[in-house]
């Protein structure tokens, strides 16, 4: 279910997150029957914690992505090492901490991209880049374009669909 719940979070398809809020409380409402058989698996408890964390991880990054903070900081602020944090995000995230991260920027930044006509450079650092350059190479190493490239193809779909003449009344 975590995983199931993880993955909805990672893909942000429509309607994502939705399911998100069903799983997570169908998630709780498993942790609730488990409280019932009075904590009898350690091992699923620890799992849980684990996941609760990452959990945590992932609203702070998703609300604080503009910031500089380095894993260290991140780990501390949840009470742990450095190795341990980066070790039980990737267990449950199949990714680096910072790899979600780049992520999270690099989708709001596509977003800023499509709907304001602010210049990369501005755009590098709302979403947490103090390098231009930095910024271009990892959106371009996740999207296959350039900033200015995506842009601009966004820009032509709109244009395309706007040009696409489709009568409703054809045929009446």
């Amino acid at each position: 279910m975590i995983k199931l719940l993880l993955d909805e979070m990672r893909q942000k398809q429509k309607l994502y997150k939705p399911c998100v809020k069903a799983l997570l409380q169908a998630f709780l409402l498993q942790v609730a029957r488990y409280e019932g058989n009075n904590g009898q698996n350690q091992e699923m408890d620890s799992e849980i914690a684990d996941y609760g964390v990452v959990l945590k991880v992932l609203s702070y990054i998703e609300n604080h992505y503009m910031e500089n903070f380095t894993m260290k900081e991140l780990a501390e602020m949840f009470h742990m090492s450095t190795a341990n944090f980066r070790r039980k995000f990737h267990d449950c995230m199949h990714a680096a901490p910072i790899e979600y991260l780049t992520l999270v920027r690099i989708e709001k930044a596509c977003e800023l991209l499509e709907t304001t006509e602010e210049r990369v450079e501005e755009i590098a650092f709302k979403v947490g880049y103090h390098a231009s350059a930095t910024f271009i190479r990892n959106f371009k190493k996740l999207t296959g374009y350039s900033p200015l490239q995506w842009r601009k193809m966004v820009k032509q779909r709109e244009d395309n669909l706007l040009q696409y003449n489709i009568s409703i009344l054809r045929g009446w």
